[in-house]
């Protein structure tokens, strides 16, 4: 079995992932990603809210979202149905309760989380595609995560942390026995 050293092991390439693995390598912490898919992929989830771009911009991914000239959204609406038909509700993003900003973008996912993950390896973060957790164990302020690739060969990466990013995978809930 193939043996990795990393400071940060962050598990899910999405845009949770991205953000922490280019602030991390931003700030000099060494991150290995590990993502169970290959991009592009689908998935769900092509609406994002104001608060986002703050983490896009702190991250240093801005310019290159900005770069895909994503259709800019300045609100939302909620519809839910009731007994006597439908409530709507309308939220407008510059009608806010402080700084920040008050547009985001509605994105095509695929295209919008490949676009993060090119971005973030070619700022020097290293994605491992195909390669999904299999352990994960914890012992004296360490961590052993055992990996494994598309073709079936297995990697144990050692971590001073783990980032889990995995969304609905809830991959460290599962290994750890903490899902409610």
């Amino acid at each position: 079995m193939q043996q990795r050293r990393t400071q940060v092991l962050v598990i899910g390439a999405g845009p949770s992932g991205m953000v922490s693995a280019n602030y991390l390598n931003n700030h000099g912490i060494k991150v290995l990603v590990v993502e169970k898919a290959t991009f592009p992929r689908f998935s769900i989830g092509e609406s994002l809210i104001p608060r986002c771009m703050d983490n896009f911009a702190e991250a240093g991914l801005l310019d290159c979202l900005k770069s895909k000239g994503y259709q800019e959204k300045t609100g939302a609406r909620f519809v839910r149905p009731t007994k006597d038909g439908y409530d709507e509700g309308d939220f407008d993003f510059s009608k806010k309760h402080g700084d920040g900003w008050d547009w985001t973008w509605q994105v095509p996912r695929a295209n919008f989380d490949l676009t993060l993950a090119t971005e973030v390896q070619k700022n020097g973060v290293e994605i491992l595609f195909n390669t999904e957790v299999i352990s994960v164990e914890f012992n004296e302020g360490k961590s052993k995560t055992i990996v494994t690739n598309a073709e079936g060969s297995k990697t144990q990466i050692e971590a001073d942390f783990i980032i889990d990013s995995s969304g609905f995978g809830r991959v460290l809930a599962r290994q750890l026995g903490l899902e409610a």
